[in-house]
C-alpha cells in the first residue's frame, strides 16, 4: 500500500443523505441519443387492445386505451412515438338486439351513432384481446364482419389473447379459436395466451393448485389437438387463474 492510499484509508468515510427526488429536471439536456432510448422503452410498454364486439352493445372502442403516453407529453416524444405506434381507425359497431326478456326491460340506451375512433396501436408490444363473453352465437363469424377492425389491421396481430370461462372451458375455447382460425393459420401471430378463469367450491382449499395445474394440462392438450388438426402453429402459453363460489347461505 502507498503512502497517499495509507493517508487516504485513514480518513474517516463521508455519509451523505440524499433527498428523495420526484421529479427530474435535467431530462433536455441528457444527449439526443439517450433520450431517444428512454422514449423507446416507454413505447413498448404493452396494452391490450379489445377487437371484438360486446353482447350489451357497446363497440370496443370503449373499452380502448386513451392512447400512450409518449403522445401528449411533447413534441420530441410524439415525433418518436410515431415510430412505433401506427394510428388505426376502428368503426363502431351498433348494438344487437335484446338477446332475453330481462334485457328488453332495461332503460332504452341513447341512440347509436355510428363512427370511426382512432386507436394507437404497437404491434409488437400490445396484445389484442378476445372472449368468448365477446361472441355472438348464430351470427357470422366471418373476420371482415365479426370485429370492428379491418383485415388489414387484423392481419398484423403479433400477439393474440383469448379469455374464456371456465363453464364448459372446451365448447367456448373452441368458438374461439374457430373464430380466430384465420389469425391463426395465415397471419404473422407470434404468440397465444389463453386465460382461462375457473370457479373453485369454498373447501376445494389445498387441492386448489391440484386443480388449477389439471385445468391448465388439459387445455394444453386440447389446444394442441386443434392446432395439429386445423393446421396452425402458434406458440401458446395457458394461463388458469380461478374465483371463489360463493353460496347463498354465506
Amino acid at each position: 500500500m502507498s503512502r497517499i492510499q495509507n493517508l487516504l484509508s485513514q480518513l474517516p468515510k463521508l455519509t451523505a443523505v440524499l433527498p428523495e427526488l420526484e421529479t427530474f429536471t435535467i431530462f433536455s439536456k441528457l444527449p439526443s441519443e439517450l433520450r431517444a432510448r428512454v422514449w423507446r422503452f416507454a413505447a413498448m410498454h404493452p396494452s391490450e387492445i379489445f377487437f371484438q364486439r360486446r353482447r350489451d352493445g357497446f363497440a370496443g372502442q370503449s373499452l380502448q386505451p386513451n392512447g400512450p403516453a409518449i403522445l401528449y407529453a411533447c413534441w420530441e416524444s410524439r415525433e418518436e412515438a410515431k415510430k412505433y405506434y401506427t394510428p388505426c381507425r376502428m368503426t363502431r359497431l351498433p348494438p344487437p338486439p335484446p338477446s332475453n326478456l330481462f334485457q328488453a326491460r332495461q332503460p332504452s340506451a341513447p341512440p347509436f351513432k355510428a363512427g370511426k375512433a382512432t386507436v394507437w396501436i404497437n404491434f409488437s408490444s400490445d396484445s389484442f384481446v378476445f372472449g368468448d363473453c365477446f361472441v355472438d352465437r348464430g351470427t357470422d363469424l366471418a373476420l371482415s364482419k365479426a370485429f370492428d377492425f379491418d383485415d388489414s389491421i387484423m392481419s398484423r396481430i403479433q400477439n393474440l389473447v383469448i379469455k374464456t370461462n371456465g363453464q364448459n372451458a372446451d365448447g367456448l375455447l373452441i368458438e374461439c379459436l374457430t373464430t380466430l382460425e384465420n389469425l391463426l393459420r395465415h397471419g404473422i401471430v407470434k404468440s397465444l395466451l389463453v386465460k382461462l378463469m375457473v370457479t373453485v367450491n369454498c373447501n376445494e382449499g389445498v387441492f386448489l393448485s391440484r386443480i388449477l395445474r389439471k385445468v391448465g394440462r388439459n387445455q394444453e392438450t386440447f389446444v394442441a389437438i386443434v392446432a395439429r388438426r386445423r393446421k396452425w402453429a402458434v406458440p401458446t402459453i395457458i394461463e388458469v387463474s380461478h374465483r371463489r363460489k360463493v353460496d347463498l347461505d354465506e
